[in-house]
């Protein structure tokens, strides 16, 4: 491990106690560091493109719903009609839905 690794795992690792005297300290523990890690994890990326193309989810929402058009059908027109900066491909959209149906 390199010492920037090190740092790293201290600074996520460190939390402030207070001792008997109330006074505050600073404390080592790795099951935080390991928590702040996976949460960090977890939140990190790059954005989904189904957030890049809001607009147009909320077409498709509507044209799904309200007019029985297959994910298809919606990802078609979009793009024949070419009026989104953003259309995702119609596996992310059937996706999308799949897991907004369970």
């Amino acid at each position: 491990m390199d010492a920037i690794t090190v740092s790293r795992e201290l600074k996520r690792g460190t939390v402030e106690q207070i001792d008997t005297n109330r006074k505050p300290y600073q404390k080592y523990f790795p099951d935080a560091g390991a928590r702040v890690y996976e949460e960090n994890r977890r939140n990190g990326g790059a954005p989904t493109i189904l957030m890049a193309s809001w607009e147009f989810m909320l077409f498709a929402e509507e044209k799904i719903l309200k007019d029985n058009w297959s994910p298809d059908a919606v990802v078609g027109y979009a793009k024949k009609q070419n009026t989104f900066d953003s259309v995702p491909c119609t596996k992310t959209l059937y996706n999308h839905c799949r897991t907004h149906t369970r």
